[in-house]
């Protein structure tokens, strides 16, 4: 095995009533590593988490935790603990017996198990005396999702399994949540996997993030690699807000490309291997990479556009702007423009040439998404 892979996933297929969820599905993750598992629903990111818990089994390939291929090996023998979506308490037990519940069937003795109980609650941000007696029905959200989280803890596993573990939250106490799970986790070193729909978790909490689509990892990268850098159009649209405008390269310069949109508006943009001239692209900017002022603009690729509409978000704003035949979406800092922008009012825009992202080919998407 190799040294610094901690969980390898191999050639492995699943599928579900004659539909193929994975196919030759290959995975790696560092041992301690955050590893987020992000994609759109029935793209296959449950399935990947209950494979590695042993929940269900593979069609074909294998599993490996550490230097054990573990495939075809119950759950409780592969080292991980799960956290479910929706807490999966013993509502009939108090706190203590929940968080003690994996320690007595190991059948520790109970002086070790008050002692680890009160470890884990600490842990989670519960004080022992306090929580111990209460029921689940007792508790907030927030507190059972604590005590999930402390259960799965107190058996000391190899790897730390989250499925959605804040969906259920609202949105205050989810954000709150979710520094206090890469806290921890970051305290005991612990490899996670954290499989989640909300981009926003995915950029907030991992170190490296999978992005499914159909079963197959279409970018495996940091946050800011992913962000900044998707290596496809889907990508590209999953994660952050972006503007994605179709062209033709009607110029190769020495070190530039012009990109025609529409026949009337000219783009300069930097030069890729794959540009050809007469070939078509896809041009990306996220919505906050988009200059914009009340005023002329001196620069390059700078256009005078008229709003279509603007949304009040409190420190920010999201104003549309039609530039031609293209409706650019920005997003910008309250004040950096001097008045609200006015339905109808003429506005100026900067698309900066090192902000602008180039794929081949046209995207074959919807435009309300972008």
């Amino acid at each position: 095995m190799e040294e610094n892979f901690h969980i390898r996933m191999i050639n492995i297929s699943k599928s579900f009533d004659k539909n193929k969820v994975l196919e030759n599905f290959n995975l790696n993750i560092k041992k301690g590593e955050f590893i987020t598992i992000l994609g759109p629903s029935g793209c296959g990111k449950t399935t990947t988490l209950n494979l590695l818990a042993g929940f269900i089994f593979s069609e074909k390939g294998e599993i490996w935790i550490g230097d054990n291929e573990v495939s075809n090996i119950p759950s409780h023998k592969r080292g991980a603990s799960m956290v479910f979506q929706n807490y999966a308490l013993f509502p009939h037990m108090t706190v203590y017996d929940n968080v003690a519940f994996g320690l007595k069937i190991r059948k520790l003795s109970k002086n070790i198990i008050v002692k680890k109980v009160d470890e884990l609650l600490t842990l989670v941000g519960l004080e022992f005396i306090k929580y111990k007696d209460r029921y689940p029905h007792q508790l907030s959200g927030g507190e059972q999702q604590r005590i999930s989280l402390a259960r799965a803890l107190v058996i000391d596993p190899e790897i730390l399994l989250l499925d959605e573990p804040l969906s259920n939250l609202d949105a205050k106490l989810r954000n709150n949540m979710r520094v206090e799970i890469k806290n921890i986790q970051e305290k005991l070193g612990i490899t996670t996997i954290y499989v989640t729909h909300d981009q926003e978790e995915a950029l907030a909490l991992s170190d490296r993030i999978a992005l499914l689509n159909n079963g197959e990892i279409e970018q495996i990268a940091t946050p800011k690699q992913i962000y900044n850098s998707p290596n496809s159009k889907f990508v590209a649209d999953f994660i952050g807000h972006s503007n994605f405008i179709i062209g033709k390269i009607s110029e190769i310069l020495q070190d530039k490309a012009i990109i025609k949109i529409f026949d009337n508006l000219d783009i300069h943009t930097d030069l890729s291997s794959f540009m050809k001239k007469n070939k078509q692209v896809t041009l990306i900017i996220r919505d906050e990479n988009i200059v914009i002022s009340n005023n002329k603009i001196i620069g390059e690729n700078v256009f005078e556009g008229e709003v279509d509409s603007s949304l009040y978000l409190g420190p920010f704003q999201r104003i549309y702007v039609r530039v031609g035949e293209v409706t650019l979406t920005v997003y910008c800092k309250a004040e950096q423009l001097r008045k609200t922008p006015i339905k109808g009012e003429s506005i100026f825009v900067q698309l900066e040439r090192n902000q602008l992202m180039i794929l081949p080919g046209e995207l074959d998407i919807d435009s309300s998404q972008t």
